[in-house]
C-alpha cells in the first residue's frame, strides 16, 4: 500500500507534523490535487479502511483527524499533546 503515491503523501505529511496528526481536509485536498479525476470523497474512504487494515494510521471520526498508527508514537504524541495543551486523539488501539 505505500507503493501508492497517495499513501506516501499522507505518510510524508504525518512525518512533517509536531503531533504526527493531519486533518481529513488536508488529505482531500492532496486527493483533489493529486488525482483531480476521481471522487475524493469515496478515495478517502477506501484509502482509511486499507490504511487501517493495514495499521499505517489511524482516523478519528469525530475529530476527523489522520495519526501515525505505531503505539509506541501514539503514547509520545498523546503524552507530548497532553503537556502543551494539545492532543491529536488516535481513536482506538490497533487489534
Amino acid at each position: 500500500m505505500l507503493g501508492l503515491h497517495i499513501v506516501q503523501y499522507i505518510v510524508d505529511a504525518l512525518a512533517r507534523q509536531e503531533q504526527h496528526c493531519i486533518g481529513r481536509g488536508f488529505v482531500l485536498e492532496l486527493i483533489a490535487v493529486h488525482l483531480p479525476r476521481e471522487d475524493y470523497h469515496a478515495l478517502f474512504d477506501s484509502l482509511i479502511d486499507w490504511a487501517r487494515y493495514f495499521n499505517l494510521f489511524a482516523y478519528d471520526e469525530a475529530a476527523m483527524m489522520i495519526a501515525v498508527r505505531h503505539e509506541q508514537q501514539t503514547r509520545r504524541m498523546s503524552a507530548t499533546g497532553a503537556r502543551h495543551g494539545r492532543r491529536c486523539d488516535h481513536g482506538p488501539p490497533a487489534t
